[in-house]
């Protein structure tokens, strides 16, 4: 018991923590903030796609400079620091679009990108220094974003919504002091740290690499299709709320529901990542995605809601915590934060893209049933995709990971 609440266990739960609780401050409620301030969905879902493009541009360069130039930690505490100011912007500008725009997009440079961030730093970390539970680290930060949705739900009812900007400033703070206390490690992509065999590799150098990675580049693009449909449905979940009556604080419970659902399945993964082929646990989340589209389609009440909010949790933390695992095991140590973040460029950013624009636009144009038909046919394109997996063969070191 020691061992799992060590210190490093500790301040990294502190970390994740505290920006998944500014992320929910900021992010969680930003649909709902817009739509409350006259935004409509697809004037949203243009946000969104801002998010997103930037994303697709800014991760790849993020993990190569946390390969190569600037440690995981410094990236953290640099951008931690300049958020702030950004948070307390937004409800200044909210009335004029552009501006609200500017102030997200460059929110968006700062904060969105952080959590690939955290968990490669995690990953090093654990290379380093016995007894990292990256299970329970992350696990705490479920309970931390489940809570804060629960709770700011509610206080945005009776309080108002300018108790969001505070609360992003102290969950910032208290952010930056766990970072502090936690060692740097050194980047692995340099001459003196480099692999003899390779050297040090550029960036258009490591962009090869990988595309030369047939397990990777077919895990990636049954990640594209997988990600519009959990960005869609994620960023669109007010909607389902409110055509049952809902209002914020049912929103804020629908979030708890989903995130609380995260934490026994961070301690499930925890164990099955050393026992069960990693291709077969993505394909229990891709089964999982399905009979959450089937709730929401079939449903159409508040208790079939909360059944998809559960399994929305339990597909997501899964796939969240396989990605970092997959990717990192089928690829070269030296450009595992290059291939982490270009795969969620690709997936998340790229992804979201696609799947805020369209849940936008078909909810807009034709309501909530035919937006879930669209997402069920991207969970079957996202199955084809990887089925060509089974069909690559593994070198004998990959077979033993992955």
């Amino acid at each position: 018991m020691k061992k799992v609440f060590c210190r490093h266990n500790l301040l990294l739960m502190g970390v994740q923590s505290f920006y998944w609780g500014a992320y929910c401050m900021f992010f969680g409620f930003l649909v709902m903030y817009m739509q409350n301030h006259g935004y409509t969905n697809l004037q949203c879902a243009q946000f969104q796609i801002a998010i997103a493009v930037i994303s697709l541009i800014t991760q790849p360069l993020y993990g190569y400079l946390a390969d190569t130039y600037i440690t995981c930690k410094r990236i953290i505490l640099i951008v931690s620091v300049l958020s702030v100011p950004l948070a307390f912007l937004l409800p200044a500008v909210i009335g004029t679009p552009v501006l609200a725009f500017c102030v997200v997009s460059v929110q968006s440079i700062l904060v969105y990108n952080t959590t690939s961030i955290i968990d490669m730093w995690t990953v090093q970390l654990r290379e380093k220094v016995s007894g990292i539970n990256y299970g329970l680290t992350r696990s705490a930060s479920s309970v931390v974003y489940s809570v804060s949705c629960l709770i700011y739900g509610r206080l945005i009812e009776t309080v108002g919504e300018w108790v969001l900007t505070p609360s992003f400033a102290v969950f910032t703070a208290l952010l930056l002091i766990c970072v502090l206390m936690l060692e740097e490690v050194p980047c692995k992509n340099t001459a003196e740290n480099a692999d003899s065999s390779m050297g040090r590799v550029s960036g258009l150098g490591a962009a090869r690499m990988l595309v030369k990675n047939k397990i990777y580049v077919v895990f990636i693009l049954s990640q594209f299709f997988l990600q519009i449909v959990m960005k869609g449905l994620g960023n669109f979940t007010n909607n389902f709320v409110v055509e049952l009556g809902g209002a914020g604080g049912e929103l804020g419970a629908m979030y708890f529901i989903s995130s609380f659902c995260e934490v026994p399945v961070l301690f499930l993964m925890e164990r099955l990542l050393k026992r069960v082929r990693l291709d077969y646990i993505y394909l229990v989340v891709l089964a999982l995605t399905g009979v959450r589209l089937l709730f929401l389609y079939f449903g159409g009440t508040m208790p079939s809601l909360v059944c998809a909010q559960v399994l929305t949790g339990m597909a997501y933390i899964s796939n969240a915590y396989l990605m970092i695992e997959y990717i990192c095991r089928c690829t070269p140590g030296q450009v595992n934060s290059t291939a982490l973040t270009l795969g969620l460029a690709i997936t998340g950013a790229l992804g979201g893209i696609v799947g805020n624009y369209m849940a936008g636009a078909l909810i807009d144009s034709f309501g909530l049933k035919i937006f879930v038909l669209f997402m069920m046919g991207m969970t079957v394109l996202s199955l084809v995709a990887f089925l060509p997996r089974f069909l690559i063969k593994s070198s004998p070191e990959e077979a033993a990971v992955i």
